[in-house]
């Protein structure tokens, strides 16, 4: 699977105020030595002296691990942009000067064969418009999807991740679609299940009437599932999240243990056919995505309105 000791493909770090974190990412990245790293910074907000000296401690973080023969391109927000802005301008940044990369944020700590899967990746489907994202991260348990090294899925999971320029030109950042593809219900064409449709109908909704969360992510998802785009999921996880503390923008209050990562293997075996796992993805729903939750509920709820209707025609008939 591997080439050579230096990756050629270009990988685009995002940091903020977390050096810590950041000093593990680059060790992993180091594992790989890329020829070609890109960094984008957001900055402190406005006032905030501690958050100042974070993010500087961060950029001096960065300066001192990476050690090796790399070609570092810095991009340095002397301004606090936030997650939407912010990525997105790093991302657009990122595919003014390359045509394929990975993206990696200060939290995403990666398998070394994280990066060979997805520099073997960008080159096989580099032409195959039916392929719009790679990810690092796996949410099956263990559970190994189809016959190949990845399967094929439609949410696209940016814990690590990697795309194509001519893929990324297309995200929606304002999710200026969403009234069309709202009006013509073409999310009934693309999810079977109720339940998920509803889930991620909800989410669209209240991103585009309100702007929250203050993200990047669910408009990649969005441009992803209207271009039907199939996304690359290894069988196994490649990608821990470090960042679940109270530095963390999203994910401070949540409570999760660190995921297991392990070797795809010496090469990628490719899967046989090209096309979406929904067993895989309902699962995925199910149990990292709260579907499950929401069915039990709903399935409550309804059992109780039966109950109380019976109630109601006895009574009737008394």
């Amino acid at each position: 699977m591997r080439n050579n000791n230096y990756l050629n493909t270009p990988v685009l770090l995002t940091l903020w105020r977390r050096p810590n974190e950041t000093k593990r990412v680059i060790e992993a990245i180091k594992e790989v030595k890329p020829k070609k790293l890109f960094i984008a910074c957001d900055g402190a907000r406005s006032g905030n002296k501690e958050e100042f000296d974070k993010v500087k401690k961060t950029i001096e973080v960065c300066k001192k691990e990476i050690n090796w023969d790399c070609e570092v391109i810095w991009k340095i927000s002397e301004k606090n942009l936030g997650c939407k802005t912010g990525v997105t301008n790093a991302i657009n940044w990122f595919f003014d000067h390359v045509n394929e990369g990975i993206i990696m944020e200060d939290d995403n700590l990666a398998h070394p064969d994280f990066f060979w899967f997805c520099e073997g990746l960008l080159e096989r489907y580099r032409f195959d418009k039916r392929v719009w994202s790679i990810s690092g991260t796996n949410n099956q348990d263990g559970k190994i999807r189809g016959d190949g090294s990845y399967y094929f899925g439609k949410i696209p999971l940016v814990w690590g991740w990697a795309t194509w320029k001519d893929r990324w030109k297309e995200n929606d950042v304002d999710m200026s679609k969403w009234p069309e593809v709202k009006d013509k219900k073409i999310f009934d064409e693309i999810f079977n299940d109720q339940i998920e449709r509803e889930y991620w109908e909800n989410i669209f909704e209240t991103f585009y009437e309100k702007g929250i969360p203050d993200t990047y992510d669910y408009q990649w998802v969005f441009t992803c599932l209207i271009n039907n785009g199939l996304i690359i999921v290894p069988n196994n996880n490649l990608i821990n999240n470090i960042g679940f503390n109270i530095d963390a923008t999203h994910t401070k209050w949540e409570k999760t243990s660190v995921s297991k990562v392990s070797s795809i293997g010496e090469e990628i075996i490719h899967p046989k056919y090209m096309f979406c796992d929904t067993e895989a993805e309902k699962y995925q729903f199910d149990y990292y995505f709260g579907g499950l939750s929401t069915r039990l509920k709903k399935n409550i709820l309804l059992r109780t309105k039966r109950k109380i209707k019976r109630l109601l025609n006895i009574k009737n008939l008394q």
